[in-house]
């Protein structure tokens, strides 16, 4: 099966640009235009719009992307199950991760399997909740480490379950307590990690029912905890993404008790290629 089609219109749609995909792939740039000309022909759609400043995917390319994903993505799987016969082990894994697990967990995974398997190549994407899910849905991921998705095509393997914590900075009056309550969120100044975007926060406070007294708003965690620090406020997030800040923050478990559950979400076991399947195993092990 030859994809080599597919993957220089995929990466052209995806860098945005005949020239950046040619450059990716180690082919000219005339090269790459002559093999997407030869793809409409072939398929009788033009699938590209293209301008001075690039070039974009038509309505028609854009539904064919996923199916031209898939196809590389079987291409992909037949060469590592030939190269696993031969008793070789090569391949690619594109892995999805949320900001925290990619900081806390992927580097002694990554590490691990590498150590293993080093011709493998790994390419990692972090994001927040929706910037993965779409990744995901359009099949530009193999895997995806991330809370337990509220409805998704896929397959998903537990991990952990993960509390929900609070942030307080260290002289706040119920920074003594045991515990922080939920309810102290709709009266507390709070400051709310990345609004909007389907995260843990979010689907905790839709839960709950809760509007929170929001004071200020940031995308960036290392933000929230620096201004929870000086005193701007309160917040919450989840245990793993608080490990890796250091400070004058109080971190206390949220009364009632909250967790999410930290997994991994893949398309298809079946379908997933030899090199994904011991990824995989290598981070439940890690893990567990």
């Amino acid at each position: 099966m030859d994809t080599v089609k597919y993957e220089a219109y995929i990466k052209t749609v995806e860098s945005g640009s005949i020239t950046a995909a040619a450059e990716e792939m180690g082919y000219t740039q005339p090269g790459i235009t002559r093999m997407i000309n030869s793809l409409e022909e072939e398929l009788g759609l033009t699938l590209l719009t293209r301008s001075r400043t690039g070039a974009v995917p038509t309505e028609d390319g854009a539904v064919m992307l996923t199916a031209m994903r898939e196809v590389c993505r079987c291409q992909e799987h037949i060469e590592q199950l030939a190269a696993g016969i031969k008793g070789l082990a090569i391949g690619r894994i594109s892995v999805g991760s949320f900001y925290s697990i990619a900081e806390v967990w992927l580097p002694e995974i990554i590490d691990a399997f590498k150590k293993d398997y080093p011709e493998i190549g790994i390419h990692t994407f972090e994001g927040l909740t929706d910037d993965i899910s779409e990744m995901f849905a359009e099949m530009k991921l193999d895997c995806c480490f991330m809370s337990r998705p509220t409805a998704f095509s896929g397959e998903w393997i537990r991990l952990r379950n993960d509390p929900m914590v609070a942030w307080l900075p260290k002289d706040h009056p119920l920074a003594r307590r045991k515990t922080f309550p939920l309810a102290g969120l709709r009266t507390e100044p709070f400051i709310y990690p990345a609004p909007g975007h389907d995260t843990d926060i979010d689907r905790l406070l839709q839960k709950e029912s809760i509007t929170p007294n929001v004071a200020f708003r940031s995308q960036d965690p290392a933000t929230v905890f620096s201004m929870v620090e000086s005193g701007l406020g309160i917040s919450i997030n989840n245990e793993l993404q608080s490990r890796k800040f250091k400070g004058d923050v109080v971190i206390l478990p949220l009364s009632p008790a909250r967790e999410v559950e930290l997994g991994i979400a893949v398309p298809s076991m079946k379908k997933a290629s030899p090199a994904v399947l011991k990824f995989i195993e290598y981070a439940e092990k890690i893990i567990d």
